[in-house]
């Protein structure tokens, strides 16, 4: 904890300024005898009860603050499952690293053991909003009524849970577990993460169809199937759990055929069946059947209200306690499917199904006809605002992107990875775009396209080619671009020395592009752009370097760059020297620094130094950047052959070169820390702590 300032109090001290608080404790005190009559430990009786006191006090008003979120590591025991529990009316965020048979039942269990009048869907978890949930190789005999019973007892009691996150060992478990979810009819926020050795293996296909089917209330759904390695389990251990998996299946009692099955059985639970598949007593099934058919049942009632509340009348309702099996139009509004392998077809029906999306990711799939996927994305997905796709030579073609941009007119961001070996011809893009916007003139439209942001990331060497072409285009209006491609693949093609492949011309001369590129004109984005990513992309020598940062000079408005130390190194004139003054002496150091900073703690100041300083030293004919605000440096990796480290004298010159500069952030590897050291306490202005909001466009996620 870091130590507070002068007359500053941590946030624990002022809850001593409650005067209430401090009656009762002052009560307590009081009540205290000091003298022991009977001489037999009564002073020692009386401290230790007027403690107690004291403790269940505080327990009384911190209980809600430190019962609100509760992690379950491994396999619990009774004893602690029942200990933790007590507090189960406080906990708004559970998390079960490991979910066992005996871990449901304990969350299923009423608190009150010696009360005879038992509520069968009263598991008290009453404030619960979030759930974290892992499903491995210790939650084979689970079954479905388990699951079921659990998920409907929690949505009876807690109308606030909206956020599940499930990650499923789905090797050795069956899938069909997860219709259970139909019993949350509250659910707004699902992360799906499946495990599997295999991607080829795993039929993953129809889950995200029977998901969305179950979870009508979907806003959020995010499925990743993340690849497991086989070496990392023994071969032995591995056919036994599935062939432990398997005889689970078996024997695990009752468990739907169908996705409609499951959601039938919504509003009715577990409540006909017991785990293993055994009927209830006759008398007590007919009296529940009997409150579903006239629906005075208080899960039919509870069920109704939460549909009506959170789906806004849109979603199938309940009537006599039966959900009804019309697979209608989801209100989903984000899905995520990462790493996933998916038919055309199923992806499709999942599609027609959300038709009010407006955020959709789809990167890393492992199918071929990106044609395919683009075209059913621009008929049925027309609200969509956010867009990242994956792609490959067939499938991401010019006509394609220009049909996807005009099929999707409120589009604001756009992602998507390249996989080509061949560049596309992105300034065939204008023409298409162009053509459009000209006919909707006619027509009395004409508004240009509200696209905003584009991010172009691959597997490609023509970089920097694609990134002179999408700034020559006419028809865009963008504010943020990023071009480039994974940084491991640009240290893999990157000409340097060192590199085993740096001797191959045709490399280089794909990185070089054409004098044309170089001379085209900048109308359209030298006025928009605002934000440019060009960390990842490839520059081949000092001289192409510093062409493009005489072109970048005319973007007019550009506030945020983001680059790589390599460029910055090829950028820095060779006739710019600068020393920094002489470090401060001890003394001096705790003169300028009464308050004893960090930075000085050691021994060692720096003088700050003034602009003036640096302008004088800066070479005439010099880049300069006037509107720039943000210089941000890619972190490098220590593993590469010939990592760069920016000197004092380059990250000065940047400074000289950027007259509005208000943060220059060197990230981790790009600089030495006594570099970074004496340049923060040279020029402490520009080495602040830059905000989150300030660098949040830097979309670093490679797919």
């Amino acid at each position: 904890m870091n130590t507070p300032k002068e007359q500053a109090s941590l946030p624990c001290n002022k809850v001593f300024n409650i005067p209430e608080l401090l009656a009762q404790i002052v009560f307590h005190l009081n009540n205290d005898d000091d003298s022991d009559k009977d001489g037999n430990g009564g002073e020692k009786a009386k401290s230790l009860r007027t403690l107690l006191n004291v403790c269940r006090l505080w327990h009384s008003l911190f209980a809600p603050y430190v019962w609100k979120e509760v992690t379950l590591p491994g396999p619990s025991t009774h004893k602690r499952l029942s200990g933790l529990l007590r507090y189960r009316t406080h906990i708004q965020k559970l998390t079960c690293n490991v979910v066992t048979k005996k871990t449901l039942k304990a969350l299923t269990r009423p608190h009150n053991e010696n009360n005879k009048n038992k509520n069968i869907c009263n598991n008290e978890l009453t404030n619960l909003k979030t759930l974290h949930l892992t499903f491995d190789r210790n939650s084979i005999w689970i079954f479905y009524t388990h699951l079921e019973t659990f998920f409907l007892q929690t949505s009876y009691n807690s109308s606030s849970l909206s956020t599940i996150s499930i990650k499923f060992d789905a090797t050795v478990l069956d899938s069909r577990l997860l219709w259970s979810l139909s019993q949350l009819p509250c659910l707004e926020d699902l992360r799906l993460e499946t495990e599997r050795y295999n991607h080829m293996a795993l039929g993953l296909n129809d889950l995200c169809r029977e998901i969305l089917v179950c979870c009508t209330g979907l806003r959020s759904f995010r499925m990743e199937s993340a690849y497991r390695y086989r070496d990392y389990v023994p071969r032995l251990v591995r056919w036994k759990v599935e062939v432990v998996g398997r005889v689970a299946r078996r024997v695990g009692g009752w468990t739907p055929e169908c996705v409609e099955d499951a959601i039938a059985r919504r509003g009715q639970g577990g409540l006909l069946t017991k785990s293993k598949g055994r009927e209830l007593s006759s008398s007590t099934a007919q009296r529940q059947q009997r409150e579903l058919k006239s629906g005075d049942s208080p899960l039919v009632l509870r069920a109704n209200k939460n549909n009506n509340n959170n789906n806004n009348n849109n979603g199938p309702t309940i009537s006599n306690g039966i959900r009804s099996k019309s697979r209608g139009r989801s209100n989903l509004r984000r899905l995520q499917l990462r790493h996933c392998s998916f038919d055309t077809l199923v992806f499709s029906d999942v599609i027609k199904r959300t038709s009010q999306l407006e955020e959709l990711d789809v990167q890393a799939l492992f199918y071929r006809g990106s044609s395919d996927i683009m075209g059913i994305v621009t008929r049925h997905c027309r609200h969509l605002r956010t867009l990242r796709l994956s792609g490959r030579n067939e499938g991401m073609s010019i006509e394609a992107i220009a049909k996807l941009l005009l099929g999707l007119p409120r589009l604001e961001e756009f992602f998507m990875v390249l996989n080509n070996s061949e560049l596309p011809a992105w300034q065939s893009l204008d023409t298409h775009l162009l053509t459009e916007h000209e006919r909707e003139q006619e027509h009395g439209g004409g508004h240009r396209h509200p696209l905003k942001t584009l991010s172009i990331k691959g597997y490609y060497k023509e970089t920097l080619a694609t990134l002179l072409e999408i700034l020559s285009l006419n028809s865009l209006y963008l504010s943020t671009l990023t071009i480039g491609s994974p940084w491991f693949f640009q240290i893999f093609m990157e000409h340097i020395p060192g590199n085993l492949y740096s001797p191959f011309a045709p490399l280089v001369e794909r990185q070089t592009p054409s004098r044309d590129l170089f001379s085209r004109p900048w109308s359209t984005l030298k006025d928009s752009l605002v934000r440019l990513d060009m960390s990842t992309t490839i520059l081949v020598d000092r001289e192409v370097a510093g062409k493009v940062f005489v072109r970048l000079q005319e973007l007019r408005v550009l506030k945020g760059l983001y680059v790589s130390a390599r460029h910055v190194k090829d950028w820095f004139p060779k006739n710019f020297t600068i020393t920094l003054p002489t470090p401060l002496s001890p003394r001096q150091a705790n003169n300028n620094n009464p308050d004893n900073s960090p930075d000085n703690s050691v021994g060692i100041g720096y003088r700050a130094i003034d602009r003036a300083y640096i302008m004088q030293h800066l070479p005439t004919g010099t880049h300069s950047f006037p509107c720039l605000q943000d210089m941000i440096v890619r972190g490098e990796d220590r593993n590469v052959p010939v990592p760069f480290e920016i000197t004092v004298s380059e990250a000065v010159f940047l400074i000289a070169a950027m007259p509005c500069l208000e943060y220059l952030c060197l990230k981790r590897g790009s600089v030495g820390e006594k570099t970074l050291k004496s340049l923060s306490g040279a020029f402490p202005e520009y080495f602040r702590k830059i905000p989150e909001e300030r660098v949040g466009w830097i979309d670093e996620r490679v797919s």
